[in-house]
């Protein structure tokens, strides 16, 4: 597989990366993670689990948007 070039740069709420043709966001506020890119995002690998009283949720808002919350 050949290498790829990414860039990582920090933006006021969190980080933005970037490569050939593509840039995706990640964002993080207390428990919540929010991914956003240009291009729609895969399904998430990631099911909805609880253990003990903290419950992992993954919400798809639209093709290019995914929210990991912790409760």
């Amino acid at each position: 597989m050949p290498p790829y070039s990414v860039a990582v740069r920090a933006i006021e709420d969190g980080l933005e990366f970037s490569g050939a043709g593509w840039r995706r966001t990640a964002r993080l506020a207390g428990g919540t993670l929010i991914i956003e890119q240009d291009a729609p995002l895969p399904a998430a690998a990631v099911e909805p689990i609880k253990i003990g009283n903290t419950t992992l949720t993954v919400e798809h808002d639209s093709p290019t948007r995914a929210v990991f919350a912790l409760q």
